[in-house]
């Protein structure tokens, strides 16, 4: 196959580099360019090799532990609401209504869409620490005797 240049930022080069390696690319050129590395990847596997390294890319990936960043993002945000429908619920008694469809319903919705995603979260740290880090190790072994 063809090969083909990438720019690489040096924090994301060994990340990136195992997940070409999975996918069956090798690197045979890297130049260093200050914060970037500019690495040639090639590629010699047939299509049948090239669908079995797919396959294990997807379960590699599968391993992986979602961010940490939308719950930094949607808890303050649900905190705000909440404490803006206190301050005008005991402001003013007579406009509920308005308070809870505007202020508490959302607040409310995000705070279980933020529950079930750190759930989620917590489910794929667990899965990680007791089985998806030796999956990981073995997928990377096999692409590196490729």
């Amino acid at each position: 196959m063809k090969p083909f240049v990438t720019k690489i930022k040096k924090n994301k080069y060994e990340k990136i580099s195992k997940e070409y390696l999975i996918l069956g690319y090798k690197e045979s050129e890297k130049v260093d360019l200050g914060n970037y590395y500019q690495v040639t990847f090639t590629c010699a596997l047939n299509n049948e090799e090239l669908s079995k390294c797919l396959k294990e890319y997807k379960l590699y990936k599968k391993q992986e532990i979602p961010s940490i960043v939308p719950l930094f993002i949607f808890v303050p945000i649900v905190f705000i609401l909440l404490s803006i429908f206190l301050i005008c619920f005991l402001k003013d008694k007579n406009n509920f209504d308005l308070y809870f469809f505007s202020l508490l319903l959302p607040a409310l919705m995000i705070f279980v869409v933020v529950s079930i995603y750190s759930i989620y979260r917590m489910y794929k740290i667990n899965n990680f620490i007791n089985k998806g880090e030796a999956i990981q190790k073995e997928i990377l072994n096999n692409a590196k005797k490729r």
